[in-house]
C-alpha cells in the first residue's frame, strides 16, 4: 500500500495538498517523493515549513540556496548545520 501512496505523490498538486492538510502529522519525507519533486523549490519549502530539519534531506542545490536556508533557519536555527559550508559561514542567519 505504501508504494501506491508514493505514486500518488508524483503529482506536485497532490503532494502540496497533502502537506497542507496533514502538516507535521505527515509520514511523507523528501526522499519519499520523485526526483522531480525533490528538485522543486516550492515542494522543498513546503517540507521545510513542516520540519526545517529536513534540510538535511534536501539536495546540495537547496542546501546552498540562500532563500531555502534562510527559511529553514527561520523555522529552526538548528537547520543551519545542514546548509552548505558557504552559507554556514554567513553571519546573517
Amino acid at each position: 500500500m505504501f508504494n501506491d501512496e508514493i505514486d500518488l505523490y508524483q503529482s506536485k498538486i497532490a503532494l502540496l495538498e497533502h502537506l497542507e492538510e496533514y502538516g507535521d502529522e505527515t509520514l511523507i519525507f523528501l526522499p519519499h517523493v520523485s526526483t522531480e519533486l525533490r528538485n522543486d523549490k516550492e515542494v522543498v519549502l513546503a517540507f521545510l515549513k513542516i520540519n526545517a530539519m529536513q534540510l538535511e534531506l534536501a539536495s546540495e542545490q537547496f542546501k546552498d540556496d540562500e532563500e531555502v536556508v534562510a527559511f529553514a533557519v527561520s523555522q529552526n536555527k538548528n537547520a543551519l548545520q545542514y546548509a552548505s559550508p558557504r552559507l554556514q559561514k554567513n553571519q546573517g542567519y
